[in-house]
């Protein structure tokens, strides 16, 4: 399917796309994923994810709405247990490529090579990240090479990068930005329309 016609499919809705590794590397990480998708879920959204197992698979796992779950996967990767699976074509970076352009906020929890492509894209476009740099990995990386967004409270984007916090800490910081993000975004839409 091709990129345009994936926007359309879904048209009208707050995308969030969950990226990072396909195992777990923190042994906090895995609780915290589901954390994340169940801290998601009262959000008017659809998650997307990349189709693969771990970090992705278990945010959409604890997020627990099929309806509201979009996993890109080429062909001739399976498709997850749960969810809506759209294909990309054939090549994870297209893929990739993809994904960097479909959604409106990106959550990136650890992540390795194919994580850092993403979110290379994804920056190239000036998107907004939340990268969970408290668990380590790309995520980290990603982390100290961002300045906390204008639109962020510093005192959350502080939070999603200390490791020694507990996980559900890092979670409700996360929560606290999406927020952020999303007052400031309807904030603007207000605005626009009042012009």
């Amino acid at each position: 399917m091709r990129q345009l016609q994936i926007e359309q499919r879904l048209t009208g809705t707050f995308r969030i796309e969950i990226l990072g590794s396909t195992s777990f590397h923190d042994p906090r990480t895995k609780d915290a994923c589901t954390a994340v998708g169940r801290a998601l879920q009262p959000i008017d959204c659809v998650l997307i994810t990349g189709g693969l197992w771990g970090i992705p698979q278990e945010v959409s796992r604890g997020f627990n709405a099929n309806e509201r779950v979009f996993h890109l996967l080429p062909y001739p990767w399976p498709r997850p247990s749960h969810g809506i699976t759209i294909r990309t074509g054939w090549s994870m970076l297209r893929r990739r490529k993809i994904l960097a352009q479909v959604c409106n906020l990106y959550v990136c929890v650890e992540g390795g090579p194919g994580t850092a492509h993403e979110t290379r894209l994804i920056r190239e476009r000036n998107a907004p990240i939340i990268p969970l740099g408290a668990f380590g990995g790309h995520s980290k990386e990603l982390y100290l090479q961002l300045a906390c967004p204008e639109w962020a409270k510093a005192s959350s984007w502080n939070e999603i990068g200390n490791a020694s916090l507990q996980a559900v800490d890092v979670v409700a910081a996360m929560v606290d930005l999406i927020s952020d993000f999303l007052r400031v975004k309807t904030s603007r839409n207000v605005q626009s329309h009042r012009s």
